[in-house]
């Protein structure tokens, strides 16, 4: 899957937190792709987390896998590319920068919508799309001294200074998508639901995967179960969210979807 830059600014900030995706297991780091600035990041095998006796790298990353991590340090090498350590060892989902990173995630993928209207009914090209449009409007954010404020905020704030770069079918389309988000403050496709589950069913992972899909198949793509890692109590726990990508799953198909989740699980696999 190719990524392509989100922010205008192609380098996150020093204990920024960010979003990753693995890539690649090496013998004494993991390497991951910081997938909003579109480079590359490791981290060693003790910044990835904090257990005591890890038998390898291999034993607590998979390959594929999205995860957060914070950016610990940043160089940049003879040909111009950066050096990004990052780490993920001790950060907790209850981390106040924690919580903020999941409100930066839900309000760019609004932006993202945005994208994703032009590239479906106006068949934009997406890197054409986050080039000439979103980057600019970012680094105007960051050079208004906006640079707390959402990407999403900020350009529904000035919209009309956003639209100008569109032809009047365009920007109809775009103000009513913004202005719809605007509105609908229970929004279900922001909707997510965070649960822990664990098994020592001999069929390991394949098991938790059979249970997500004969769970899953009756919503009809409408809903995803998305894998991460936390760390609670320093002990590195899997951990799993349930996220609407459709306006008709509500907060009470999470809990229906939770609950068929215990009942297909058996007396070896543990949810909380």
């Amino acid at each position: 899957m190719n990524h392509i830059q989100f922010y205008g600014t192609n380098k996150p900030n020093i204990e920024e937190i960010v979003s990753c995706k693995i890539t690649k297991i090496a013998d004494n780091s993991i390497i991951v792709k910081l997938i909003d600035y579109n480079i590359d990041g490791f981290l060693t095998l003790s910044d990835f987390t904090n257990r005591k006796r890890i038998r390898g790298n291999r034993k607590i990353a998979v390959v594929g896998k999205v995860t957060f991590a914070k950016v610990e340090e940043i160089s940049q090498k003879v040909n111009g590319n950066f050096n990004i350590k990052l780490t993920k060892a001790y950060l907790n989902d209850d981390d106040e920068d924690v919580k903020l990173f999941h409100k930066t995630q839900s309000s760019n993928h609004k932006v993202k919508k945005i994208v994703k209207l032009l590239v479906n009914k106006f068949k934009f090209k997406e890197s054409d799309i986050y080039f000439k449009y979103i980057h600019p409007f970012d680094n105007n954010r960051v050079s208004s001294n906006k640079k707390d404020m959402f990407l999403f905020d900020f350009i529904k704030d000035n919209l009309e200074d956003f639209l100008k770069m569109f032809d009047t079918t365009t920007k109809e389309s775009i103000r009513k998508l913004i202005n719809g988000n605007q509105n609908k403050n229970n929004d279900n496709t922001n909707i997510n639901t965070t649960f822990k589950l664990a098994t020592l069913n001999k069929n390991g992972i394949n098991h938790i995967k059979t249970i997500f899909k004969e769970v899953l198949d009756n919503y009809s793509g409408k809903v995803d179960i998305i894998y991460n890692l936390t760390t609670l109590d320093n002990k590195l726990i899997p951990q799993y969210i349930i996220k609407s990508n459709h306006q008709s799953i509500t907060k009470e198909d999470h809990l229906k979807i939770l609950e068929s989740i215990k009942l297909k699980g058996d007396k070896e696999t543990f949810i909380q």
